[in-house]
């Protein structure tokens, strides 16, 4: 286990922008720069070019090397190659002829693979990791993300008679909630990407170069290559666990007045929401494998939550006008949430009770790292959102958690706020639902406006110019037992609450707000939702939402109708992650309501979670131990241990 930690980095690597490592041979699609990443208009412009562009890898097997080569490159002599030698894992690159030669040399040997993923290694086998199957999710600014369906291992041991040594790892992989892109970074945040665009501004053609190793999944893998002989990172791609996912919806403009109304003519606004999920791969693990802090002071299940929405300005009626309608923004805002384990050292047994295992005193070093960290990352300060309720299994954690706050010095952390879920919201109808949770909103409402959020819109017709209007300085942090299906309801409604307001601040947003929207005729077919949607609308409550083709407009604010849509397959996503099952109150953020089919839900939910716990979980556990690097059986590649002598 020393080996193992003396491998992993206490610092994240330099930030680095790299050019194209080969000058003289021109990448077949340069990333385009910082702005029109970040800061485009998300869509479907490149989906014709989204399967050519996917395989920029080949993997070539041989005798004594697997062979990876940059198919990237076009219009040179020679090509990239790194090769990794079979018997020590040692690797190292170099240039070889042209990818005729390359074809004549290898032929059907080749493989083309999306991305490569590293090397993972035991005491009795590795093999390298890579990806060859994925499915596009959505598209930002021409950057296409991608969701893994399937993970290819290669045996670095000839002679194995077919077996593979880490089915398990690349059965994980290939389930859903891994994703990465080609040429965008999904480890960190637009607002952390815009920071650092007024001092670098080179393209991006690295992402592993940037990525922040506590949400790169592959970390491990990587670093077993690229510590030695000074392998570039532009081999590799970060893989994040957690969830991505997108909406679209395009309403007519609303006339702010008098002055405003003759320009919206002809107009529409297109909102497309963006929620990116990232859960940390410190202190990792399933459901009752991972609670609490560790000693470094990670928090188990620890999520940080993105929510993009990007506004522009589209014409309607097919006609082009120059003069755009005023008070309207263009561009990006989000908002991002953190999720995570009581931070306390806390264990729990399947259907047992919680088990403090320190005092607050013995707890204090680790619970101080936790806060600091979070402060660092978010450059502001926590508010802590306690969901957990009063009852005997749980109030235990909500007194230890309140002890060790005030051990603090004052006025350290942003606030606390005790809020029993279960006890506040019973939500007999959606007027219950918001009634209830405007409780909550009403506490944190003073900290949401101190420390605000990303904004970078501009009223005009080049957002992309503009700088940031505001920045988010600060987080709210919230957890329930574990940290899934109430902390999701109420992540869901901080977020639309601050979709709401933000709206409510245009006139020109309006349209966005309501149910019930009155098109003109000609512009009815104009007026749509994504088809990504089409699969939830049966469970958005007795509005059918208006979709292409189509007159009808779902009840309740259209936004919202998405939001919730977005929020209950992300609550699912991440509960599959943690426990094996869908989230116990998806149908609550769906409905806004408690139903019939909720009590009915949570209680299937909760005997399937019995069964995972009791048969399933342990596997799962040693399987995200081995992608980690953190189980026994894992070691350095023989080229990177120490001789004997």
């Amino acid at each position: 286990q020393a080996c193992l930690n003396s491998l992993v980095p206490s610092k994240r690597p330099p930030v680095l922008w790299l050019k194209n490592p080969w000058p003289s041979c021109p990448m077949r699609e340069q990333a385009p720069a910082l702005s029109e990443i970040e800061l485009g208009d998300c869509g479907a412009q490149r989906r014709s070019r989204a399967l050519a562009s996917m395989h920029q890898w080949s993997v070539v097997e041989t005798e004594g090397e697997i062979v990876i080569l940059d198919q990237r490159v076009q219009g040179c002599d020679q090509q990239p190659v790194l090769a990794i030698d079979r018997n020590s894992g040692k690797a190292s690159e170099h240039l070889v002829t042209a990818s005729d030669d390359i074809s004549k040399r290898w032929g059907s040997q080749v493989r083309h693979v999306h991305g490569i993923l590293g090397i993972l290694a035991s005491k009795n086998a590795s093999a390298l990791f890579a990806v060859t199957g994925a499915r596009e999710v959505c598209d930002i600014g021409g950057m296409l993300i991608y969701e893994v369906t399937e993970v290819m291992q290669i045996s670095l041991q000839q002679g194995m008679d077919g077996k593979l040594p880490f089915a398990e790892v690349a059965q994980l992989l290939s389930e859903q909630g891994f994703f990465f892109s080609q040429e965008l970074d999904l480890t960190h945040t637009l607002q952390w990407k815009r920071r650092r665009r007024r001092v670098e501004a080179e393209k991006l053609v690295d992402p592993m170069a940037v990525a922040e190793p506590r949400f790169t999944w592959n970390w491990w893998l990587v670093q077993q290559l690229t510590r030695q002989n000074r392998v570039s990172t532009h081999w590799f791609i970060p893989l994040i666990q957690g969830h991505v996912c997108a909406a679209q919806c395009k309403v007519p403009l609303s006339a702010g007045g008098t002055a405003t109304a003759p320009p919206c003519i002809g107009w529409g606004v297109q909102a497309t929401m963006v929620l990116v999920s990232r859960r940390s791969s410190n202190h990792a693990g399933v459901r009752y494998y991972a609670r609490g802090l560790d000693e470094s002071g990670n928090a188990a299940n620890s999520i940080e939550t993105e929510q993009l929405v990007h506004f522009c300005l589209v014409r309607l009626d097919g006609h082009i006008q120059q003069q755009q309608p005023p008070d309207c923004p263009q561009g990006w805002v989000g908002f991002t949430q953190l999720r995570g384990s009581a931070p306390l050292f806390w264990e729990q047994a399947p259907q047992g009770p919680v088990r403090l295992t320190r005092d607050a005193g013995a707890s204090r070093a680790a619970f101080e790292q936790h806060q600091r960290s979070i402060e660092e990352a978010f450059e502001g300060r926590t508010f802590y959102v306690n969901l957990l309720s009063t009852t005997p299994v749980e109030q235990p954690l909500t007194e230890a958690l309140e002890e060790q706050l005030n051990l603090l010095p004052p006025d350290s952390v942003g606030g606390y706020c005790h809020f029993d879920f279960h006890g506040m919201v019973h939500a007999a109808s959606r007027e219950d639902f918001d009634s209830q949770l405007n409780i909550l909103i009403g506490l944190l409402q003073p900290f949401l406006e101190t420390i605000q959020y990303f904004d970078s819109t501009a009223d005009g017709a080049t957002p992309c110019e503009a700088q940031p209007l505001c920045w988010q300085a600060g987080v709210l942090r919230t957890h329930c037992l574990d940290c899934l299906d109430r902390t999701n309801v109420v992540q869901f409604y901080i977020a639309w609450s601050w979709l709401h307001s933000l709206c409510g601040k245009h006139t020109t947003l309006e349209n966005l707000l309501k149910g019930q929207i009155e098109v003109d005729p000609p512009l009815q077919q104009q007026w749509s939702v994504s088809s990504y949607l089409l699969s939830f609308m049966p469970s958005m409550g007795s509005g059918a939402a208006a979709v292409e083709g189509q007159e009808s407009a779902p009840d309740g604010p259209l936004l919202r109708q998405l939001l919730a849509c977005l929020w209950a397959e992300h609550g699912d996503r991440l509960s599959r992650q943690y426990t094996g099952t869908d989230s116990a109150l998806s149908s609550l953020v769906r409905e806004g309501r408690f139903g019939s089919f909720s009590f009915l839900e949570r209680s299937w939910q909760g005997i399937s979670r019995a069964y995972q716990a009791t048969f399933a979980d342990a596997q799962r556990q040693a399987t995200i131990d081995l992608l980690l690097g953190l189980h026994p059986e894992c070691i350095m590649l023989p080229c990177q241990q120490p001789s004997e002598d």
